[in-house]
């Protein structure tokens, strides 16, 4: 049986040997004494590991090592000697490394195998997180949500307010994670702010994101709708080797947080909890595992969305299939969302020939249901002949939303735009007058922050879309090649 033994200093192994003070002959190996190790000294670094280690008979050999105890990596010493020092290079930095030695006398016999493990230093860690897919994911009138992802573990702020130079507030919160999701609330209605994300890692290393703006809505977040599951279903199937798992589909009308509690339904209680990973979304996919075949099993979901509403939802059951190789069709009930685009199972099919269990069914970066709300053919590029309209005997205006209600918010908000870019571009600008129009309607209806119609200008309009609200466009390859340019 092999030996492992954890280093995470200098490690030195000394084998008292009895020494046999009478003359052996070397001419024959049954003669001779077992062929052992004496010492191994293995000293870690950063990267490389010094391994010094003594026979009690000249040898020569090998060090096999690596990440796995399977190793993978091996170097050779083809001169016989009782000493032996050979360095490793190349090694990951703060990672568990397995080693053995391989190594035979002049009489061919073989040093017994044995297994060593140690961990390569940390380091010194001087490199700053990198911030990507910085963006408001939710804006009301007097809420926030702020999501970006780092590449390390690090923690997460926002440095926000009303003047770009100032950014007098700040939300933070300290633990360590990859995915960032904050939320800040008490905004102030129809008011633009400006917006640095910053995250530190356990080095104390730390980085801002450049700069981003927002508007809050025109309305107060006031007469906020009850939060509200209001679609949930479940796939079930088993693997060729007989592993039963199931898939949970949920979505709320606003971005949560929470855990999804279940059992085995026979048992009558809630045993297993799961959850919600961030960032906080509206959609969600829970997937359980190694669950008994054929079974009814109870679940609820405990959840808090962005404004502080709570739910503690119905019991909810679902039943794993029985057979391997076998799965339920949740394509089956044509009232259901299978691929979470917008569109339900019978539109994909019936209406619009989208595929029902492919979100975005052409392939160019925008979800079926987006194209479709926004008359745009799911199937390819141009308009549809015939545009649907979700809230029948309402005029649109502009991104789909009606006008509002008084002219003089888009005359207040155009003026303001134009205040907002001569101060960004320290003069006058030029844009079409229909340009400017598209820019107008993009602010008011579309969701567009001002950093987007500034680089619309200088873009070409990139950056902002005349039709596809900037919750949508803001993921597409135009808005993220230029944004930042």
């Amino acid at each position: 049986m092999k030996k492992f033994s954890f280093f995470s200093k200098i490690i030195v192994f000394a084998l008292i040997i009895a020494i046999n003070l009478e003359v052996l002959p070397l001419s024959r190996a049954e003669n001779l004494e077992p062929l052992e190790l004496v010492l191994i000294t293995i000293d870690p670094h950063k990267d490389t590991a010094d391994i010094v280690w003594k026979t009690n008979y000249p040898t020569r050999g090998a060090i096999n090592f690596g990440p796995t105890p399977e190793f993978g990596s091996r170097i050779e010493n083809v001169e016989y000697s009782e000493n032996h020092e050979m360095p490793l290079s190349g090694l990951q930095q703060d990672t568990t490394y397995y080693l053995s030695i391989d190594a035979y006398d002049l009489n061919n016999r073989q040093l017994p195998l044995s297994t060593w493990a140690f961990i390569t230093s940390k380091g010194e860690d001087n490199t700053l997180p990198i911030l990507t897919n910085v963006h408001t994911a939710i804006v009301s009138g007097n809420t926030a949500q702020f999501v970006w992802s780092t590449n390390e573990l690090a923690t997460s702020c926002v440095y926000y307010g009303k003047i770009m130079s100032n950014l007098d507030k700040n939300s933070c919160n300290n633990q360590l994670v990859l995915t960032h999701d904050l939320v800040i609330n008490g905004l102030e209605r129809n008011q633009l702010y400006y917006y640095r994300a910053y995250s530190k890692d356990d080095s104390d290393n730390g980085a801002f994101s450049v700069y981003y703006n927002f508007r809050t809505n025109f309305v107060d977040d006031v007469d906020l709708p009850p939060l509200e599951i209001y679609q949930t279903y479940y796939a079930s199937r088993m693997d060729d080797e007989g592993i039963t798992s199931v898939n949970i589909y949920f979505q709320t009308n606003h971005p949560v947080s929470g855990k999804l509690k279940w059992g085995v339904r026979a048992q009558a209680k809630y045993d297993n909890t799961i959850e919600l990973p961030a960032p906080r979304s509206s959609v969600h996919n829970i997937h359980i595992s190694r669950l008994a075949p054929t079974t009814d099993y109870i679940y609820v979901f405990e959840l808090k969305d962005i404004f502080g509403q709570t739910i503690s939802s119905q019991e909810y059951i679902f039943t794993t299939v029985g057979d391997s190789g076998s799965e339920q069709d949740p394509l089956d009930d044509k009232a259901l969302d299978y691929d979470q685009d917008g569109l339900t199972n019978g539109e994909e099919t019936d209406n619009y020939g989208t595929s029902p269990i492919k979100s975005d069914t052409d392939g160019d970066g925008y979800l079926d249901g987006v194209e479709v709300v926004n008359c745009y053919d799911p199937l390819g590029p141009g308009k549809m002949s015939i545009c649907p309209d979700p809230t029948a005997g309402q005029m649109m205006f502009a991104y789909h939303k009606p006008r509002v209600s008084s002219y003089q918010i888009e005359v207040n908000a155009a003026n303001e735009i134009r205040h907002e870019l001569e101060a960004m571009f320290k003069g006058p600008f030029k844009v079409s007058q229909s340009g400017w129009y598209v820019l107008v309607n993009a602010y008011v209806y579309g969701g567009y922050p001002l950093e987007s119609l500034y680089k619309a200008i200088v873009h070409g309009g990139k950056t902002v879309h005349p039709d596809i609200p900037f919750s949508a466009w803001q993921n597409s390859p135009d808005y993220l090649e230029h944004i930042n340019k």
